[in-house]
């Protein structure tokens, strides 16, 4: 009877040990989980934080940047409005400032380029066709070719459509100047002066000039632009020389004034 008790006692143990292994094993693993989730919260929670600081981060910087630009932007407007403001000064005070409201565009050569601009200014405003217009720079940029009460039409000297149309007739020469026509030569895509008598009266970084006067357009000693290069005329009684034009309007370019 003893030996069967003992028996018995052995096989109940025996499922018991293996239920204590199996809930220890389970309570081991179920630790491991907990912490594992309580290490994957913590990492969770330390990334959201961290994402969240990198967003305002972010958002500083942009703020900044945005600023920065804006006040980049007042300084760089503010230099042009003291530049043209000091030009005014130094012409007469009959010259007219105007805005740049517009830009009509045209494409010659499949090359898109500004052929006219608009301004503030009309013909109520005191503007007429065929009154000269100069830039900031005080280069003539353009011709008034339409008016409307508070409203003109520029067009502009540096565009092929005008020069092809129309010569200018020029001086040019930095001590013995020289006389020439500044039209746009189709063959070579770029502005010239031709029919220059001496080649030594001429050469690079000359500056360009109207002539005017009487039965002229155009007023004088209008500054137009330089010369880059001297070379033989097209029949080879005369010389050429190839004219690098102010670029206009460039992108901080909003006023130009009216020569009355």
């Amino acid at each position: 009877m003893y030996w069967r008790s003992n028996k018995n006692r052995q096989r109940l143990l025996i499922p018991i040990g293996i239920i204590t292994v199996i809930v220890s094993t389970l309570l081991f693993f179920k630790q491991q989980i907990v912490d594992q989730f309580v290490l994957f919260r913590h990492e969770s929670s330390n990334l959201y934080i961290t994402y969240k600081e990198n967003k305002k981060l972010k958002e500083v910087i942009k703020r900044a940047e945005l600023q920065n630009s804006k006040l980049l932007q007042m300084e760089f407007e503010n230099e042009y409005l003291t530049k043209a403001y000091e030009t005014k000064l130094k012409l007469p005070e009959t010259y007219l400032a105007s805005r740049i409201i517009g830009e009509i565009f045209s494409i010659p050569n499949n090359i898109k380029s500004i052929t006219f601009i608009k301004i503030d200014l009309g013909e109520l405003d005191g503007i007429k066709i065929n009154d000269a217009v100069i830039s900031v720079d005080q280069y003539l940029i353009g011709m008034v070719t339409e008016t409307s009460d508070h409203t003109s039409t520029v067009q502009l000297l540096n565009s092929e459509e005008f020069l092809t149309k129309e010569g200018i007739a020029v001086t040019v020469g930095s001590k013995n100047k020289s006389f020439g026509i500044l039209e746009y030569d189709l063959t070579i895509n770029q502005p010239i002066i031709t029919k220059i008598p001496e080649i030594n009266e001429v050469q690079a970084k000359d500056v360009i000039e109207t002539i005017g006067g009487e039965g002229s357009k155009y007023p004088a000693h209008m500054r137009l632009g330089t010369v880059t290069d001297v070379g033989p005329g097209g029949f080879g009684l005369s010389y050429q020389a190839s004219v690098e034009l102010p670029k206009f309007p460039k992108l901080d370019d909003e006023f130009v004034f009216i020569v009355k």
